[in-house]
């Protein structure tokens, strides 16, 4: 999906709204008020809030996926750019207050097909990155060949979501991306290398 300048500042200005507010407090007007513009404008660029909001999923989706894929095609070992993987994951969801949680939870909440989908991609876009770098591992031996792909890299995620619910729900915590990024890694790639991880 295109966005148009005017769209990403507005879709930049929900996704605030979003991380620090929550979904209930997004709405055509508090987008408006808080870029200083109209509802009429925000109506320009899109046709409701459902628009809006699916719009945001895909969105988050873009930006990630596009900040993720660089870690996945650099140079180095699998286990080096899993480790960048893992660490710019964990940065970006961090500066955003765990936006993939509180788009989880309004999908869940809703029940809504359309959402569903959208939540469902940005699922399958992170995770298809971390499939491939594992098939690779495999096929260049640096990881078990037995290890299952698809399962790995849900474990993967799993681990991530778990670091950040908790920071998430323990106000006075801070999240220390370097360190949780090492914990992780070490913790997964302990089950997966032909050989310990130093």
């Amino acid at each position: 999906m295109h966005f148009t300048q005017r769209q990403v500042e507005i879709l930049s200005t929900a996704l605030q709204i979003v991380a620090s507010e929550g979904t209930r407090a997004l709405t055509m007007k508090s987008v408006a008020r808080k870029l200083d513009l109209t509802e009429p404008a925000i109506y320009r660029h899109f046709e409701n809030k459902q628009h809006l909001l699916l719009s945001l999923y895909e969105f988050v989706k873009h930006f990630l996926i596009s900040e993720l894929e660089p870690t996945i095609s650099e140079s180095g070992t699998v286990s080096e750019r899993l480790k960048n993987f893992v660490k710019t994951l964990l940065d970006y969801l961090s500066k955003h207050q765990g936006v993939n949680l509180i788009l989880l939870a309004e999908t869940i909440y809703h029940q809504d097909k359309q959402l569903k989908e959208a939540m469902l991609a940005i699922f399958l876009g992170i995770r298809n990155l971390v499939v491939t770098l594992l098939e690779e591992g495999i096929k260049n031996g640096e990881l078990a060949k037995s290890l299952k792909p698809q399962e790995y890299a849900n474990c993967l995620l799993g681990m991530v979501q778990g670091v950040l619910t908790f920071y998430i729900l323990n106000p006075g915590s801070t999240l220390t991306v370097e360190e949780e990024t090492e914990n992780i890694i070490n913790c997964f790639l302990t089950q997966l290398t032909t050989k310990t991880p130093s």
